[in-house]
């Protein structure tokens, strides 16, 4: 298991989490909208290097910016 977790954004009513193998998120292994600012991913990763970032949204048509991309090894 592996937790994600960021910085909550003001009125978000949602967030969007993806977790890639490469760091311009070409090849997405995991995508998941998620109703609070950390998730508890039970799913497996591949092993190696990842990549994840997150977005807001809010009243369905606000969206951000995705975040600054974040980097894990998994061993």
């Amino acid at each position: 298991y592996f937790w994600f977790e960021w910085n909550s954004v003001r009125q978000a009513q949602v967030y969007w989490l993806q977790v890639s193998t490469d760091p311009s998120f070409k090849k997405i292994t995991f995508k998941r909208k998620i109703n609070k600012n950390k998730f508890l991913l039970k799913e497996p990763l591949p092993m190696g290097q990842l990549y994840w970032r997150v977005r807001a949204e809010a009243d369905g048509n606000r969206i951000s910016e995705w975040s600054e991309v974040r980097q894990i090894n998994l061993y």
